[in-house]
């Protein structure tokens, strides 16, 4: 039923695609564990160097164990060409430290000079990953349109500009805060309408994200190429609104549910731990902070698994090339319940089961993917020139995810 509700284009060619393709993943835990455990050991051992050449075999592997008709994927990338872009991409993680060390107050200034760059960092990326993948020889491509992307971005760069000025704008000075003697002093004013007009305009900001993400989205998706042929995205704003209203309302109701086993677990555990000697109190009480943290992870666990999956339903089935449709239909309790396993096994086994990890959540969301088609030989593969791998890694590199 998640899924369905998401299919909101129905077009005139549906009817005629008739062959269902499904998404095969053939990757192994074994065999991923010695090519990460190797990549890990090698960067460690080059001071981070080789990890270039340790992303481009992991995704390799992941590529090259996934099949479309028979036909497993490629990725192309060259690992020199990475790590020039992430060299670049530390020095510009550095700069912006070394500006908040030295000239606090411009730290926001730099985070926004930062903002101002990261359109064009996002069209780099997206031309740099698309451009080496390939499937049947045929390479996918991005087209960088940067003045769109721009446009885009304003809202999200002149939010950053608000918030960046609300503090000059109040007369706000961290400096006196952090040297304060007296709770006046502490809370002047200032501070006062710093937390109101910050709230604001967090309140403004977060009623526009669905509309500004739908806009996202549809820039991405209109944008790639399979050789010659063009995707096109259609999405409806509604349907961001509603994704996100649905995820609120499983945040606060499973919020509320495990509010009362909270307040019973830590009230019983305080009322016995009251018995305890010492030592053992001292255990206990630890214990008992965890409770709550644990409880509360489900609300979020569940509203975070429910945008995964449904974001990714809506997008990849809303996506189209000429005579191909694309469905997906990912669960929000079997997404939840694959990233709740894999972080107790990650924890249990201090980051072993990483392996294990990527390779059961590849497969199963591969698995709810299909491709329909009636016939693949009229995508033909047009030209693309050499991307700059900068900026994918500019982007990775500040944990940029486009969700696609």
């Amino acid at each position: 039923m998640e899924a369905t509700e998401n299919r909101e284009i129905a077009t005139p060619r549906a009817a005629s695609l008739k062959t269902e393709h499904p998404l095969e993943f053939s990757g192994q835990t074994g065999e991923f564990f010695g090519i990460w455990i190797v990549n890990i050991l090698l960067s460690i051992l080059t001071l981070g160097i080789y990890s270039a050449w340790a992303k481009v075999r992991t995704k390799q592997y992941f590529y090259g164990n996934t099949q479309l008709d028979g036909s497993a994927f490629e990725y192309t990338a060259d690992p020199v060409r990475i790590l020039k872009g992430r060299v670049l991409a530390v020095i510009a993680l550095v700069a912006y430290s070394l500006v908040g060390e030295v000239w606090p107050n411009l730290s926001g200034i730099a985070f926004l000079v930062l903002m101002a760059l990261l359109p064009a960092v996002i069209v780099m990326s997206q031309s740099f990953r698309m451009r080496n993948t390939r499937w049947r020889g045929i390479r996918f491509a991005f087209e960088r349109d940067y003045l769109n992307a721009y446009r885009l971005f304003t809202p999200a760069i002149l939010y950053v500009a608000v918030i960046v000025a609300i503090p000059f704008a109040v007369g706000l000075d961290f400096e006196v805060l952090e040297n304060a003697e007296s709770q006046e002093d502490f809370f002047p004013e200032s501070l006062k309408n710093y937390f109101i007009y910050t709230g604001i305009v967090f309140v403004i900001a977060g009623l526009l994200f669905p509309w500004w993400h739908r806009s996202l989205y549809t820039y991405l998706c209109n944008r790639g190429f399979y050789g010659r042929a063009r995707f096109s995205g259609h999405f409806l704003t509604k349907s961001f609104y509603g994704l996100y209203l649905k995820a609120f309302l499983i945040l606060v109701v499973a919020g509320l549910a495990v509010t009362l086993p909270t307040i019973l677990l830590v009230s019983g555990g305080t009322l016995f731990a009251g018995a305890m000697d010492g030592g053992s109190k001292a255990s206990w009480a630890v214990l008992l902070a965890f409770i709550p943290m644990l409880f509360l992870m489900v609300p979020y666990g569940l509203a975070f698994a429910y945008i995964q999956a449904q974001r990714t339903n809506l997008i990849y089935g809303n996506l189209r090339l000429p005579e191909l449709n694309i469905t997906a239909e990912l669960e929000t309790l079997k997404i939840f319940g694959l990233y709740f396993t894999n972080t107790l096994a990650i924890l249990l086994t201090l980051g072993l089961a990483v392996p294990w990890a990527r390779i059961r959540t590849a497969r199963y969301k591969l698995s709810r993917m299909h491709v329909l088609v009636s016939d693949f030989d009229h995508l033909t593969a047009g030209g693309s020139s050499d991307q700059n791998a900068l900026g994918e890694e500019v982007g990775e590199f500040f944990g940029l995810d486009l969700g696609l």
